[in-house]
């Protein structure tokens, strides 16, 4: 069953106002973290649809598995509250990559990084 939500779905606002709480998630969050340091090369969505079938994706996918930890792509301003140094690590795709890993390192420096390829 449908219901109206009015042509722009002011209603729905009307009922669960859209705020932006600052609230603390750090005791909600599956450690370990296994942060993905890709770096975009176009703006395209479809890039991201493509590299999550790389062998690289499906290796970070498989150590959080086993780990019973969760992955996620790096988000500089939102993620610096969520890193638990000695659990989490930073998993670099390529070279072009290598700078968010090491911006990662700048504020969280006994975070452990991780090249899954062998780089």
């Amino acid at each position: 069953m449908t219901h109206y939500l009015g042509p722009k779905r002011e209603y729905l606002h009307k009922m669960a106002p859209n705020l932006a709480l600052d609230t603390n998630i750090s005791d909600h969050v599956k450690d370990s973290i296994y942060i993905l340091a890709w770096k975009r090369r176009t703006a395209a969505a479809e890039e991201k649809k493509s590299f999550e079938w790389t062998a690289f994706y499906t290796k970070a996918m498989q150590r959080a598995c086993e780990a019973d930890g969760c992955v996620k792509f790096w988000d500089p301003v939102k993620d610096h509250h969520i890193i638990h140094e000695s659990i989490d690590r930073v998993l670099v795709c390529d070279e072009a990559s290598r700078p968010i890993a090491d911006a990662i390192r700048r504020t969280h420096p006994r975070i452990a990084v991780e090249f899954p390829q062998g780089k």
